[in-house]
């Protein structure tokens, strides 16, 4: 067995290893944290310590800072989509 040591970030629960490790090697591996997780989600995400402590907004505050979409979806579509994620848990 070889040992390679790297450092990454996670992203939506996914980690990525280097393209070195060919596809359908077995791995063994071990996660090493340098800090507890609730201080890491914290420090990358402050706003979101305390929803309930941030004053209310009105619709058109929030419209102002949500991302803009790339093309407009019907709502069948995003039905369609919601029903479709369902259907892999």
């Amino acid at each position: 067995m070889q040992a390679i040591e790297f450092e990454t970030i996670a992203h939506g629960h996914t980690i990525r290893i280097p393209d070195t490790v060919p596809d359908g090697v077995r791995l063994q591996v071990r996660l090493l944290l340098d800090e507890d997780a609730a201080v890491a989600m914290e420090r990358v995400f402050p706003e979101e310590k305390n929803v309930k402590n941030h004053p209310p907004q009105s619709i058109k505050q929030l419209k102002g800072i949500a991302p803009k979409p790339e093309r407009v979806v019907s709502l069948e579509e995003m039905d369609a989509a919601i029903q479709l994620e369902g259907a892999k848990r």
